[in-house]
């Protein structure tokens, strides 16, 4: 719904930021202890043949099973969850105020108790779906991800504020502004 490129907003007002989807794919390379613990779940079927995980195959296999998701996520979840916290940790004591850590299952995992302010990012159900389409996901795969979540219209209502990514990228970019400078964190602005 525009998570992507708030995150690339945020990182050019001087917004230390980090994105849970990144830290998925990154604890799923060979070398990590993600990979081995999916592949041992999942078995050969994921893996691609150059041997790294084939994300597209996965999906597919847990947006289609319910209970093969829940499997996935009993496994990376915490990994993830791991990780973001440590990366807040390192941040410098004056930076932990103004980070942004990129989540998509935010409320649906219970980690808004976290965070002193949430920012949602939304558009129409309808740009969300082109969105989706214009990766290359077919219909099954978009609403299987759709499902997996709250619908937007909740996550909206939950958090502090939203960014609306209907319109340009420039209009994205003031309402970033806008809550920034609401929140005292002009000083990010570069």
């Amino acid at each position: 719904m525009g998570k992507s490129s708030s995150g690339r907003i945020l990182l050019e007002l001087g917004v230390p930021t980090i994105d849970t989807d990144d830290l998925s794919r990154r604890l799923c390379e060979p070398s990590e202890a993600g990979y081995a613990r999916v592949r041992a779940e999942f078995g050969d079927g994921i893996i691609s043949g150059d041997g790294t995980l084939d994300r597209v195959r996965l999906g597919r296999l847990v947006f289609s099973d319910v209970k093969a998701r829940a499997r996935l996520e009993e496994i990376l979840h915490p990994l993830i969850h791991k990780a973001w916290r440590d990366w807040i940790d390192g941040l410098g004591e004056g930076n932990k105020s103004a980070c942004a850590v990129l989540i998509p299952l935010l409320y649906e995992k219970g980690y808004s108790a976290e965070f002193s302010k949430v920012v949602a990012v939304g558009c129409t159900e309808a740009t969300q779906r082109s969105r989706l389409a214009q990766r290359g996901w077919d219909e099954s795969q978009i609403a299987g991800r759709l499902h997996a979540q709250w619908p937007a219209t909740e996550k909206l209502k939950a958090s502090d504020f939203v960014v609306w990514t209907e319109g340009e990228i420039s209009s994205s970019r003031c309402q970033w502004e806008r809550i920034l400078t609401k929140l005292g964190l002009t000083c990010c602005l570069v």
